[in-house]
């Protein structure tokens, strides 16, 4: 409830208010596509969706209509695109209805779904694509015939409980009949070998993957990104933050630069990482981060691949989730930060041959093709 209520802050005020008079008074065309995103993604410079805005720009140049739907973040409502309709009324209007409706959560979002097709849509929508397989059955409510796909956006692995729950399918991505877009050719490897269900159901399209960046000269800086979420529990965090600090003043040869995860909630008091003199926090953009480091030091980030594919390798300050790039991926690279350092050019060539098999470039005739 207390989610809810946040639409009505002052700096999420305005955003409701464009979004209520869109769904009230806006004809609504049919689409080729609509996109559904959280304004959380909005990570690039000047708020892009580096996830949504390449596949909706190259639909729109080959005359492909979509529209982009936009979630409000509401932990933080910076960083909302000028590009996206603003989905805020949709949302609550979702979160108003679940705490009066029975049923399961699946039953519940689809009659939701239903309801706002009928008093705020009714349109045709042929395709739906969104993240985090965020509202799928309220979007299976509202348009029953339409495709609807789940892009990957981070890091899918063998027990990842958004996609295999004791090597079954999730219930809102079967019974919805959802389709998942994948980077690479290694995740529907991993995804298919623990359910038959991904092998006709997932489909290899890339990504768009970071451009290449020139390093600074200076090998003593590390860019160390965090992952302090609510996705943990405080003894998880607690038990990170220890490593990381132990980890930090182990290795005082260096110098770090510690970047938080984008929905960090001040989960952590970072002033103690702060007091060591080989510490600094930094709210550049991460790709300003890669500019400025040459080694990328995580517990599990997904920034791993993205780092791998500017040709920066990656080690692990603590054993919290390490494995996961050591069984199911099979990452390359020695988990010492001194070995690594003294060839950071060769390891960060094996680096970028292994991101290939996970990280592929954007398939934009397949995308086409998909969506035509």
């Amino acid at each position: 409830v207390r989610i809810m209520w946040r639409l009505f802050l002052p700096h999420n005020f305005l955003c409701f208010l464009k979004s209520l008079f869109y769904f009230l008074f806006s004809k609504k065309d049919n689409l080729k596509i609509l996109f559904y995103t959280s304004s959380n993604f909005n990570r690039g410079e000047k708020n892009i969706n580096y996830f949504i805005d390449p596949l909706y720009n190259l639909s729109l140049k080959n005359k492909i209509n979509a529209l982009v739907y936009e979630e409000p973040f509401l932990i933080n409502n910076k960083n909302r695109s000028k590009n996206y309709i603003k989905a805020d009324f949709l949302l609550f209007f979702i979160l108003f209805f679940r705490k009066f409706l029975k049923g399961s959560f699946i039953e519940r979002d689809r009659r939701i779904g239903a309801i706002f097709f009928k008093y705020f849509l009714n349109n045709k929508i042929e395709n739906i694509v969104v993240l985090s397989n965020s509202l799928t059955s309220f979007f299976r409510g509202a348009y029953p015939n339409a495709n609807i796909y789940d892009y990957q956006h981070g890091v899918i692995y063998s027990n990842h409980n958004g996609y295999i729950i004791d090597k079954n399918v999730p219930e809102n991505i079967l019974k919805n009949n959802i389709k998942i877009l994948l980077f690479g050719k290694g995740f529907k490897q991993i995804l298919s070998n623990i359910n038959t269900y991904y092998e006709k159901n997932s489909i290899v399209l890339g990504c768009c993957k970071p451009l290449n960046i020139t390093h600074s000269n200076n090998k003593n800086y590390k860019l160390v990104t965090l992952q302090f979420t609510d996705d943990h529990t405080s003894e998880e965090n607690n038990i990170l933050f220890d490593n990381l600090y132990n980890y930090l003043k182990n290795h005082s040869n260096f110098k770090f630069i510690l970047k938080h995860h984008p929905r960090f909630k001040n989960n952590i008091n970072d002033s103690k990482l702060i007091s060591l003199p080989n510490v600094s926090f930094s709210k550049l953009s991460l790709i300003e981060c890669f500019k400025l480091c040459d080694i990328h030091v995580t517990a599990y980030s997904t920034t791993v691949f993205e780092a791998a594919c500017l040709s920066i390798p990656s080690v692990f300050y603590s054993k919290f989730k390490s494995n996961i790039y050591l069984d199911d991926f099979n990452y390359p690279v020695p988990d010492s930060i001194n070995e690594v350092n003294k060839n950071i050019i060769n390891f960060g060539k094996i680096a970028k041959e292994w991101s290939k098999k996970y990280y592929e470039d954007l398939n934009k005739d397949k995308w086409i093709k998909l969506m035509s």
